[in-house]
């Protein structure tokens, strides 16, 4: 089964933007990122762009029932992203233990 790459905030995560007012506006180029994986893996945006497109999600936490529901919805069409070259990316704050479950 494939698994949706989680990135992890604490620390992880690093997003250099340049724009004027830190936000970005519709047509924006996304910046780069790098981050940890829930494996301990490094992901860099930079890389996976070569090759598939990104979808960005951020999730707030296993307590927060619309997100578990959103998660699990991304879960079950994984496979119909992939096959477009879409590669499902999800930002949290959660600790790695939570993730798990």
């Amino acid at each position: 089964m494939k698994k949706i790459v989680l990135l992890f905030l604490f620390g992880a995560l690093t997003i250099t933007a340049q724009t004027n007012n830190g936000s970005l506006k519709v047509g924006d180029q996304a910046p780069l990122f790098k981050g940890i994986d829930q494996n301990g893996k490094s992901v860099n945006s930079e890389n996976i762009l070569k090759q598939n497109k990104i979808l960005l999600v951020f999730y707030r936490g296993f307590w927060c029932p619309h997100c578990r529901k959103h998660l699990g919805d991304l879960q079950d069409h994984l496979n119909s992203f992939e096959d477009k070259g879409v590669k499902v990316i999800v930002v949290s704050p959660e600790k790695v233990e939570k993730t798990k479950s």
